[in-house]
């Protein structure tokens, strides 16, 4: 497509947030000239103001800019600004968009010049996203709205909105032949096999310009049916029409349960359950547990588990029914745990930390305030030591793997510090000892309250949303507003559950901890399909899904297509992240020879979202891959460039649970026609102020002697990383 991507990316902030001035003024914003080889952006329009969300934007063969953003949540906007930079369509309503409530704004274009749009509506009882083509031509400019007549839409699917965030994230790409191929991510699970884990889906549609309701040959489709949290896909498009679908997904992850029980005598049921839900069996309803451990196993996620009894004792309930084979009877491990090695069983915790110090005094049964200083003390004491190095003044520490996500579950019926009365000056300060200790560590806590009388619900809420978030004056159920100024004020970045009532069964419960399983650090995924194969299939019908659901499992189709046969899945799941740090919020796009470009966020050393995150690249050929189905996927350890980090380097990042998406992050990825890459993201990481933040490449199919690195350019006679640009400061959603 005839357009320099350089002023595409520009434009793409043309929504700076600014509330209370006019709606269409234009502004222009001084950018620096262009330096060494690499472009920087020319101006900055303002053109909209209000509640927007998340402008989306293309270019046409003539040089315009299509924009597409949700403004005041429940209008649907669209504008054109010509390529020098006029706007020659005014910011317009969407008259086919109706009055629901809206967000996530995405679209693309055809080699046609159609506009092909999705976003997400609110009805009264679902959640739709929606599907609309268009033909911008067709529109009469002048009369203030974007009303064309050659149009196509409907929904792609609606579903409950009961569950929150049952559709996200979609993203969409156009094919040669203008079908769209979309992607989200949902929670529909009709097999309840996916504990409310979100997974990727898929539909293809294709617009139908005289009925004006498009056609869905391939209709929702399930592309992850393992049980992890599967988020943030992107999609991309071959020469040959295949879909390439890339997501974050917690497989490949590590995480660490330290699980510490209040082992007084009214925790029967409690310690009863935890190793019910930890490795399996059926609870005293009749439910199943198939076990975090088993499921780990099955999903790819390594889980270590420990399971200690505060006071130095364990109840007699560990060495029975599910339990039996798991009780140690022996204090902490000397040595990690290991994916070789990854259950530390049940244990007892021999002594817990208050005020600095270890509690060497008797009954300390339900102190699970200072059993969870003791565990996060165990990773990084007071003195700023991690690892094996940390000595809390214990004579046993629990020795956590430096590797893995790190998740503290306390459990208890009554106040943190000695028990019953909760909301003590004591109980107070055990709560904000374990919640600093727990973020100076980067260690999130999890709070399960055992089965309570109500009237002692508000006093234990409010201490487990202190330590699981941050604490605050008074007695408050409510969820926490963390500032991040301090320690005490920065969020834990954890959550609160609840023991069932007497006569209830743990399924909903092992959910809960289903998403604390697959809290971890994810990993970036891969997947190829082809959609014109399947449709070759004559067993398939047209506006079914690709994927089966026969013995109660869903079956992905998975196989040769092209020429060779009619499956959908032609690569399987395929991980293109190797390591243990916060991979996430991948990008992809396609050059010219076929090379896959990606990029993604990473906290390279780093093993929580707490760290600092480096914007990172990789390329793959996917030439190299037979389209076989590959139903285990591809091993491609060893067969990729060393990753180049993108964004200026950084240090270890702010303490506590900074959001990931405030570091190097949350980055546009685009390739235009003369396979030079450019890329925008967030950086808040180089100095004191965050800011939107550009890089462009070389010719990425190119190989210059100095270096085969895109990134790199001709500083002197030798390579060096090209430079980046400030492009405007950051402020609520700009991207």
């Amino acid at each position: 497509m005839a357009i320099r991507l350089r002023l595409a990316l520009f434009l793409a902030l043309l929504m700076l947030i600014t509330p209370l001035t006019p709606l269409t003024t234009l502004e222009s914003v001084q950018a620096s000239p262009e330096e060494n080889g690499t472009a920087s952006p020319l101006e900055i329009l303002r053109l909209a103001t209000g509640s927007l969300s998340e402008p989306a934007i293309v270019g046409d063969d003539d040089g315009n800019f299509h924009i597409f953003w949700i403004e005041n949540q429940t209008n649907a906007m669209y504008s054109v600004v010509d390529s020098s930079g006029a706007i020659s369509v005014i910011p317009q309503p969407i008259s086919l968009s109706g009055s629901n409530v809206k967000w996530s704004p995405r679209m693309e274009i055809d080699d046609s010049g159609n506009l092909h749009l999705v976003w997400i509506k609110d009805t009264t009882s679902n959640d739709c996203l929606v599907y609309l083509a268009v033909d911008p031509s067709s529109d009469d400019p002048t009369d203030g709205i974007f009303n064309p007549s050659d149009y196509s839409m409907n929904n792609v699917v609606c579903k409950t909105n009961y569950i929150i965030e049952n559709i996200a994230n979609p993203n969409l790409a156009i094919d040669s032949q203008g079908a769209a191929h979309i992607v989200w991510q949902d929670k529909d699970d009709p097999l309840d096999t996916r504990f409310g884990l979100p997974g990727i889906r898929y539909s293809m549609m294709v617009a139908n310009w005289t009925t004006h309701t498009p056609n869905s040959p391939i209709f929702d489709t399930l592309l992850t049916p393992l049980p992890s949290k599967s988020t943030f896909p992107e999609v991309a498009i071959t020469s040959d029409d295949e879909v390439v679908i890339t997501w974050q997904d917690s497989r490949g992850s590590m995480i660490e349960l330290v699980v510490l029980l209040d082992s007084s005598g009214g925790m029967t049921s409690e310690w009863e359950d935890i190793c019910t839900l930890m490795y399996g069996g059926s609870d005293g309803e009749g439910w199943t547990s198939p076990g975090l451990q088993n499921i780990a196993d099955i999903t790819g996620v390594t889980l270590l588990d420990t399971i200690y009894g505060l006071g130095d004792y364990i109840r007699p309930q560990a060495s029975t029914g599910n339990c039996a084979g798991h009780n140690t009877n022996d204090r902490s491990r000397a040595t990690i745990l290991t994916p070789q090695v990854d259950s530390g069983g049940i244990r007892k915790i021999h002594r817990t930390m208050y005020n600095g110090q270890s509690q060497n005094w008797g009954n300390q049964q339900e102190e699970w305030g200072p059993g969870t200083t003791w565990a996060c003390l165990s990773w990084m004491d007071a003195q700023g030591n991690t690892g094996n190095s940390a000595n809390p003044p214990t004579q046993y520490d629990h020795r956590w793997n430096p590797n893995a996500s790190k998740i503290v579950i306390p459990i208890g019926d009554e106040g943190p510090k000695v028990g019953d009365p909760a909301q003590q000056s004591d109980d107070v300060q055990s709560i904000d000892e374990s919640h600093d200790a727990c973020v100076n560590g980067g260690i999130v806590p999890w709070v399960f309250i055992g089965e309570i009388q109500s009237s002692a619900s508000n006093n234990m809420w409010d201490h487990a949303l202190d330590l699981a978030q941050c604490p605050v004056s008074g007695v408050s159920t409510t969820p926490r507003s963390c500032s991040g100024g301090n320690t005490r004020n920065t969020d834990g970045a954890g959550g609160v559950g609840q023991w069932p009532s007497s006569g209830q069964d743990l399924s909903d419960l092992f959910d809960q901890w289903m998403g604390i399983l697959n809290s971890g650090s994810p990993e970036v995924w891969t997947t190829v399909v082809d959609p014109y194969a399947k449709l070759s299939d004559p067993n398939h019908v047209s506006g079914t899904p690709a994927h089966s659901t026969a013995g109660g499992v869903y079956t992905e189709d998975v196989g040769w297509g092209g020429a060779h046969g009619n499956n959908f899945v032609v690569v399987n799941d395929t991980r293109f992240t190797y390591d243990d740090s916060w991979s996430s919020r991948p990008a992809v796009e396609i050059a010219s020879n076929g090379l896959l470009q990606f990029i993604w966020s990473d906290s390279r050393t780093g093993h929580t979202i707490s760290d600092s995150h480096e914007l990172m690249w990789q390329k793959v050929d996917l030439s190299a891959w037979n389209f076989n189905g590959q139903a285990g996927g591809i091993n491609l350890q060893g067969a990729l460039n060393q990753p180049q980090i993108l964004s200026p380097l950084d240090g270890t990042g702010a303490v506590g649970s900074r959001d990931a998406s405030a570091h190097s992050g949350q980055a546009v990825f685009v390739i235009d026609e003369d396979d030079l890459m450019h890329t925008v993201w967030v950086e808040s990481d180089s100095g004191l102020a965050t800011n939107l933040t550009y890089r462009r490449s070389t010719d990425t199919t190119s190989s210059p002697q100095l270096s085969a690195n895109p990134w790199e350019i001709d500083c002197g006679g030798f390579a060096c990383l090209g430079p980046t640009y400030e492009i405007a400061g950051w402020q609520s959603e700009k991207m």
